[in-house]
């Protein structure tokens, strides 16, 4: 893929769909850490969240690095 506009565009959706990722996680987070009952469900939720967020960042990195190289 050796067009600069079709690149650039292939990064913003890709960008775009991680950022969404993230959101999602995040709002869904601050809505389930209300109802954590003591310090362990909120360490586990936070482990869930993070967890979740890692896979995002590593879909759209991995996403990026092949798209690249096409």
């Amino acid at each position: 893929m050796n067009d600069p506009a079709t690149r650039a565009a292939l990064r913003e959706a890709i960008r775009k769909d991680v950022g969404t990722r993230l959101d999602a996680i995040a709002n869904r987070l601050e809505n389930e850490i209300g109802s954590a009952d003591g310090l362990e469900e909120l360490e586990t939720l936070l482990t869930e969240a993070l967890t979740e967020a890692t896979r995002a960042f590593a879909d759209g990195f991995t996403a990026r690095v092949r798209e690249s190289h096409r």
